[in-house]
């Protein structure tokens, strides 16, 4: 392939993509304008631009009487990873990911799915009840689009932080062998 065709090729790739980049829609919006983000309300979008800088819509603003713990993923292309801040406080990073730029799929319809996924980069944060603006910056790009990329975050109410899906299987192995163990002690009684 010559180098033209693989120019022409990816430039028709980002601009089938691009559309979906610039139109944030039902799910947040786009523009530095401060979206508020809902608490217990789902997933909002958030968009970033090539490496190093801070999510494009401005800082998401939401203010919770009770503790909340704030959900970051990556989608679309596993191998981004963010540094996340709540009133220019730096929370912590979202985990380091596989970076091979695969494409999950159609990750507006299924952000849970990257975010249950190890190998993409997500975190999770518990917030103290008040007034919080959350920006999040991209620290790695996987794989370098001219118009950045894409993400996911939400604020839910809770008291404990959430247990990722992945891990849910080890939990329900090392609950069901421990329940075998008492039932036999039971049995040998």
């Amino acid at each position: 392939m010559t180098r033209l065709k693989f120019v022409l090729m990816l430039a028709a790739v980002f601009m089938a993509v691009a559309p979906a980049f610039a139109d944030n829609g039902p799910s947040g919006s786009a523009g530095g304008d401060d979206p508020p983000l809902p608490v217990d309300g789902g997933w909002l979008r958030f968009q970033f631009g090539t490496a190093v800088s801070s999510n494009l819509e401005g800082p998401f603003t939401y203010n919770s009487g009770s503790t909340t713990v704030l959900w970051v993923t990556d989608a679309f292309n596993r191998g981004d990873q963010f540094a996340v801040f709540d009133n220019a406080v730096f929370l912590g990073n979202t985990s380091v990911p596989v970076n091979d730029g695969f494409d999950f799929g159609n990750p507006w319809d299924d952000p849970g799915g990257a975010e249950s996924d190890p190998t993409f980069s997500h975190g999770t944060f518990m917030l103290a009840p008040g007034n919080h603006s959350i920006t999040i910056d991209v620290i790695q790009n996987a794989v370098g689009f001219p118009g950045g990329g894409a993400g996911f975050l939400r604020a839910d109410v809770s008291g404990v932080v959430p247990v990722p899906m992945a891990a849910w299987g080890g939990l329900s192995l090392l609950g069901l062998l421990g329940g075998s163990m008492v039932a036999r002690r039971l049995r040998s009684r």
